[in-house]
């Protein structure tokens, strides 16, 4: 059976006008989906539609500022647990790259909570109490 071409054009746009007039309504579902703040706001000949971020959205924002943060604590108790510890001792200790480890104490030197004293081999590390990691 050949279709015409008008009930060619109405199965098309059938499924579109199906759909017209929701939306709004899918607007919402998505954000209630999500856990999205919504405000819709009807006005004179239009909508205003305002999306509010998650809490999630917050969480997922500040984990990687915190493990950053909670990496150079750690890094201090352990040099305060042992000072002759290395580099690469405190990167096998932590699961994490040397040069991870060298970026982070040289942020910990710059807030003024640790220097070396000596060399490489055979120095120490000094915890000094002053200065402020989260600076």
């Amino acid at each position: 059976m050949n279709l015409t071409e008008k009930e060619t054009r109405e199965q098309m746009i059938n499924p579109i006008l199906e759909r017209a007039g929701t939306g709004i309504k899918r607007i919402r579902d998505a954000c209630v989906l999500n856990k999205n703040r919504v405000e819709i706001k009807p006005l004179e000949t239009y909508f205003f539609v305002e999306i509010f971020p998650s809490k999630d959205y917050y969480k997922m924002e500040d984990v990687p500022e915190n493990v950053h943060e909670n990496r150079l604590i750690k890094i201090i108790e352990i040099m305060k647990k042992n000072s002759k510890i290395t580099i690469p001792e405190i990167a096998r200790e932590l699961n994490v790259n040397e040069k991870t480890i060298k970026r982070d104490i040289e942020k910990i030197r710059e807030s003024g909570r640790v220097k070396r004293i000596g060399p490489d081999k055979g120095g120490h590390w000094e915890i000094l109490t002053k200065g402020n990691l989260m600076e």
